[in-house]
């Protein structure tokens, strides 16, 4: 049975589509629920969760201050996963430099 945490980060993407071929193929995340029509996805990894809302300018969402690249400046997420190597793998070859 899927429990969602206490606390989960909504993040805005300005594609849900790449953004899932992201957090999904790449680091193994899975699609827990979502909401294709409201551009949103509800995702876990073993218990680390995330959510994704695409951004909609006819939406009505709450939005503290223009959205400018690269969005999430300033937080960093940590993700505890079984085993890092096969990510690295996957980033690698999805073109994903690592910092």
């Amino acid at each position: 049975m899927f429990e969602r945490n206490k606390l989960v980060p909504e993040l805005m993407v300005t594609n849900l589509d790449s953004s899932l071929a992201f957090w999904v193929s790449c680091l193994g995340f899975k699609i827990a629920y979502q909401r294709p029509e409201d551009g949103f996805a509800y995702l876990d990894l073993n218990g680390a969760q995330v959510m994704l809302e695409q951004i909609d300018s006819d939406a009505g969402q709450w939005l503290a201050a223009p959205l400018i690249k690269p969005f999430g400046r300033g937080i960093n997420l940590q993700i505890d996963v079984e085993a890092v190597a096969p990510i690295i793998q996957k980033l690698d070859l999805a073109g994903f430099p690592l910092y």
